[in-house]
């Protein structure tokens, strides 16, 4: 709901969703998410020749009454590159409710955002970063994995191997 007072420039603002945007990422309207996300596995490097594995657990392990907390993890063997997750600050999803596990016909699209450090061969920073997953059912099937951070941008990748899981899927939508 907006309202606009002529005059004396009044505001009313109801927020439904919130919108993240990042260089090289479309803005998503994101749902609030009590849930937990994990996986692993490699994509093609987007630098190189060869492969980038992946991992993470991140989300509310516990529910609501837990904090957000996660890991991530990424080597680009071919560029010689790493991310490590520093912090957390975003979670959220889209794409589903509560109490139904992740299918094909079901997909569970969930991302975060926070920092990182990004080192590359003759640099090290610290960068805010995007992570998208999308787990369509076990195990694996076409799962895909996306990360964002200065200087990397891994694209949206169908997993060659790995596996991408939603646990207890909970999205107030």
């Amino acid at each position: 709901m907006m309202k606009w007072t002529i005059g004396t420039a009044a505001c009313a603002v109801l927020l439904v969703g919130v919108s993240i945007l990042l260089p090289d990422h479309e803005a998503h309207a994101q749902a609030t998410c009590f849930d937990f996300t994990t996986g692993g596995g490699w994509i093609q490097s987007p630098l190189g020749d060869g492969k980038a594995n992946f991992g993470f657990n991140v989300g509310y392990k516990n529910g609501p009454d837990s904090p957000l907390k996660g890991e991530f993890n990424l080597v680009d063997h071919a560029a010689n590159v790493t991310i490590k997750m520093l912090t957390v600050d975003t979670y959220g999803g889209e794409g589903n409710g509560t109490g139904h596990r992740c299918s094909p016909t079901q997909i569970c699209d969930r991302f975060w955002t926070g920092t990182a450090e990004i080192t590359f061969p003759d640099t090290a920073f610290v960068c805010a970063f995007f992570v998208e997953v999308v787990d369509r059912g076990s195990p694996g099937r076409k799962d895909t994995f996306h990360v964002t951070c200065d200087g990397y941008n891994g694209f949206a990748f169908e997993l060659p191997a790995g596996n991408i899981e939603v646990h207890k899927a909970a999205c107030l939508l």
